[in-house]
């Protein structure tokens, strides 16, 4: 009895499906923010980065966020947030300064957004945490690609 039941066990295929998604649309406007000098952080919780924290927009459907930065210290991760609530995916993304000093890092984020509460105008935030220890941003920049729908006033 368990020969058999250990013989259906290894005939039946072991199928992993990976959660994927994809989107396309018009890239029109381009913002941008950097900080040329440097800010430290030892939370081990999300805050926000100063200066990168509040771009404006007015989109909807598909938005790029590139981050570049050069970094020392602890480990750190960063998020790009939507109107101060959900992450752009893929989510976090963490970096390893080596020992030797600075590294220069770089990723790109994307979402799809709506109007939110009746606008089309939308916050993007850029946030970090170490994973123990001082980290320092020593200087970045966040591109920020969309298409512009024209519907925002001001």
């Amino acid at each position: 009895m368990v020969a058999a039941a250990m013989a259906a066990v290894v005939a039946v295929p072991l199928v992993v499906y990976a959660a994927v998604g994809a989107g396309d649309g018009p890239l029109n406007h381009q913002e941008f923010a950097d900080r040329t000098s440097s800010t430290s952080t030892t939370s081990t919780t999300f805050v926000s980065v100063p200066g990168l924290d509040n771009v404006l927009t007015c989109s909807t459907g598909p938005v790029a966020v590139t981050f570049s930065g050069a970094l020392s210290g602890a480990h750190a991760g960063f998020e790009v947030r939507i109107d101060n609530g959900p992450a752009m995916l893929p989510g976090a993304a963490f970096f390893k300064p080596d020992a030797a000093g600075t590294n220069a890092f770089s990723f790109t984020w994307v979402a799809n957004v709506s109007a939110f509460e009746g606008s089309d105008g939308h916050s993007l935030g850029l946030v970090w945490r170490s994973t123990g220890g001082s980290t320092t941003l020593l200087r970045a920049d966040l591109v920020v690609q969309y298409d512009d729908p024209q519907t925002c006033q001001g």
